[in-house]
């Protein structure tokens, strides 16, 4: 279900770079990724905090959401190029630790990240994701998938890239 525009005036998006984020606030999005389990928390503990952009989402108060466009991470990217059979730029910048509140799923708060991502930077970018919801909001924003599936956490993982 998509929220109406009164819904969205609920809540807030701040876009800004993770050094302009305080330690309870890392804290609070590393709840919300770890709810998710999409995500390996120690990852996202260490990644987040050197991460090129990062999004929040809160109504009032309370964060209730969290995407970012993580650092350039070249072994990583060979990685993943690897696992989806596929060539991946080993400089691309990658979307990734999207995460909602499960008391706020459903209402587009994603596809809110994403386009405040994808709006904030005009170079490639990709992104990796087991959710057939993301696959449909990545597609809207201009990524495709790109090479075979690999086995993930929860499911079966795909390679998104927006050229």
């Amino acid at each position: 279900m998509k929220m109406q525009k009164s819904e969205l005036a609920d809540y807030s998006l701040m876009i800004c770079s993770p050094e302009k984020i305080n330690e309870s606030d890392v804290l609070a999005c590393l709840k919300i990724i770890k709810n998710g389990a999409a995500v390996a928390t120690t990852s996202a503990t260490k990644e987040i905090p050197k991460a090129y952009l990062v999004v929040i989402v809160r109504k009032g108060n309370i964060i209730v959401g969290i995407g970012s466009i993580k650092r350039s991470r070249p072994q990583y990217n060979k990685k993943i190029g690897q696992r989806a059979d596929t060539s991946l730029s080993l400089e691309i910048l990658e979307i990734g630790y999207i995460a909602i509140d499960p008391s706020h799923r459903g209402k587009g708060l994603s596809s809110q990240i994403i386009c405040k991502l994808t709006e904030a930077i005009s170079e490639p970018l990709f992104a990796t994701t087991d959710d057939v919801r993301m696959k449909h909001t990545l597609a809207k924003y201009g990524f495709t998938r790109k090479g075979r599936e690999w086995k993930g956490n929860r499911g079966n993982l795909s390679l998104w890239i927006r050229e």
